[in-house]
């Protein structure tokens, strides 16, 4: 849990959700959706009753969601980190966030991922990775600032109204502690054997 003073004066505390916050956290989902800049889109695809059931069955080592909650408990961001099932990626985790619109731009989603980079870590978690899409300039610049370097990028893979938008992917290593580290180089990719060298090891 983090209490976090924001430039406007006030206080949030930052901490893992209640069962009593999931009611504000789905309408606040819902709102942040609708705007059309965050990956979930205009309509959820899970349901207030999904996310209860999330809250009751997700296995702590493996997930996590945070909440921005303030001095009158109101919700006014939250953060999901989801640890990936598959054996040989489990030191790998992906988040996705939002925060209601009058409280962006006084670090709520820097103190967010802070706090969830901690958790990580404590996990043994060593790499975190996000999805965002290109027109969000500010997110961007958040992401960035926290250490994310874009990875790929799905060229015009979503589709809305106003027309295509990019999907971009970014990642960031850790330390021990939590804190973001560079990767000096890449992992060399190793040729598969051919068809015919299968053969003759055979």
């Amino acid at each position: 849990m983090r209490t976090v003073s924001l430039e406007s004066g006030k206080t949030i505390t930052v901490r893992a959700w209640q069962e009593q916050d999931i009611p504000k956290l789905y309408r606040l989902m819902e709102e942040v959706g609708k705007e059309g800049q965050v990956m979930l889109g205009s309509r959820l695809p899970f349901t207030v009753e999904q996310l209860y059931m999330q809250y009751y069955h997700a296995a702590p080592k493996n997930h996590l969601t945070l909440v921005a909650a303030t001095e009158d408990n109101e919700i006014c961001g939250w953060l999901r980190c989801d640890r990936s099932i598959v054996p040989w990626m489990e030191h790998n985790a992906t988040i996705w966030m939002g925060i209601a619109p009058e409280h962006r731009g006084q670090r709520v989603g820097e103190n967010l991922i802070r706090e969830a980079f901690t958790w990580a870590a404590q996990q043994g978690i060593e790499r975190v990775e996000l999805g965002v899409r290109g027109s969000n300039t500010p997110a961007l610049s958040l992401y960035q600032k926290m250490g994310f370097a874009e990875e790929g990028r799905k060229v015009r893979a979503i589709k809305l109204d106003e027309g295509y938008d990019d999907d971009i992917w970014m990642g960031v290593f850790l330390t021990k502690d939590g804190t973001p580290r560079k990767l000096k180089t890449t992992v060399k990719s190793k040729q598969r054997p051919s068809k015919s060298r299968m053969r003759k090891s055979l």
